[in-house]
Order: C-alpha cells, then sequence, then structure tokens
C-alpha cells in the first residue's frame, strides 16, 4: 500500500504540501552563456526585407513563441495540443501596430534533414492556425521575394484583419522566387 510506502516520502510530500515542510533553495549555477547570434542569416535577410516592406503598417516580431499567439480553448481537455504549442515557435509573427493583434506567420521554409519530421511539425501549426483564424505566410531561403510581393500577400490581411476570423483561404501560401 501507499502509506507503507519505504522512507516516509509520503508523510514529507505531506509536510511540503500544508507548508510546514521549508523547500530547498534552488540552486544556483554558471551555465549560462549568451547566444552568438539571436537570427540566423537567413531570418535576418528576411526580417529586414519584412521591416522595409511594411514599414510602420505593421509590427514584425521575430521568433515567436506559439502559445503566446494561440491558445488551447480547454487545455485539461486538450493537454496535449497545449503541451506541444508551447514548445514551437514560429520564425515572424505580423501584427497591427495600433491594436497589436496577429495578422499572420510568416514561415522560413529550410532544407531539413528530417524531411518528415518537419513536414509532421509543419501540418500541426498549419492546422493549429487555421482552426485559430491566422494565415501562415511560406518563404524559401532560397527564393525570398521582392518587397513589392510580400506587401500584395500581407497589406489586405492588414486591412481585413476584422475579418480574419472567417476568411483565412490561403493558409499555406509559397510565395514565388524574386527574378534575378
Amino acid at each position: 500500500m501507499i502509506r507503507d510506502a519505504p522512507n516516509g516520502w509520503m508523510r514529507a510530500a505531506r509536510k511540503l504540501l500544508r507548508g510546514q515542510e521549508k523547500k530547498p533553495p534552488m540552486e544556483q549555477t554558471n551555465a549560462f552563456e549568451l547566444r552568438d547570434q539571436f537570427l540566423s542569416e537567413e531570418e535576418v535577410v528576411l526580417f529586414r526585407l519584412l521591416c522595409d516592406a511594411l514599414g510602420d503598417r505593421a509590427m514584425v516580431c521575430p521568433k515567436t513563441r506559439v502559445s503566446n499567439v494561440l491558445r488551447v480553448s480547454d487545455a485539461h481537455q486538450h493537454l496535449g495540443d497545449a503541451v506541444r504549442i508551447d514548445r514551437k515557435f514560429i520564425d515572424f509573427l505580423i501584427c497591427d501596430p495600433s491594436s497589436r493583434r496577429p495578422v499572420c506567420a510568416v514561415q522560413l521554409d529550410r532544407w531539413m534533414e528530417d524531411v518528415e519530421k518537419y513536414q509532421l511539425r509543419d501540418e500541426f501549426l498549419e492546422h493549429a492556425f487555421a482552426v485559430a483564424g491566422l494565415s501562415v505566410l511560406h518563404v524559401g531561403s532560397d527564393r525570398i521575394p521582392p518587397p513589392e510581393m510580400i506587401r500584395a500577400k500581407i497589406i489586405p490581411l492588414l486591412e481585413n484583419r476584422s475579418a480574419r476570423k472567417t476568411d483565412v483561404k490561403n493558409q499555406r501560401t509559397k510565395l514565388p522566387k524574386r527574378a534575378k
């Protein structure tokens, strides 16, 4: 039985829960280092392009955690989905500058060794964003589009953000290559 557990761990747990036992202090370590760079070279190129193309008409947020954008309506019932979005990031989130409301996500498609794993990840995120009514634009790292094309895709989403819940026809939009 649980009451007969060795070493009195149940007694210690009860004391801890009642506040009778003090928690041990959190150990401080020196295991932290500053990363060399926050964004990859491809992400920097796309970030600058998005900022230049959209100007003050949109707010561009890099490396945004999905759980900061979406929430699971009943996390107790859908705990697996809540955990999955908590660990994932999108490359860029485009927001309306006045309301700070998300308008669309921009994902940089990179070549990956484990293509199947990333396709499953993308399918899950595509579905999650589509259910929430948020478009996802995909940009290939080898085919960064011109600013005019970015404006043509994102400005209408900014202008129609009030209808974003009912009109998400282009959840997975691939932008064509920039002409050289």
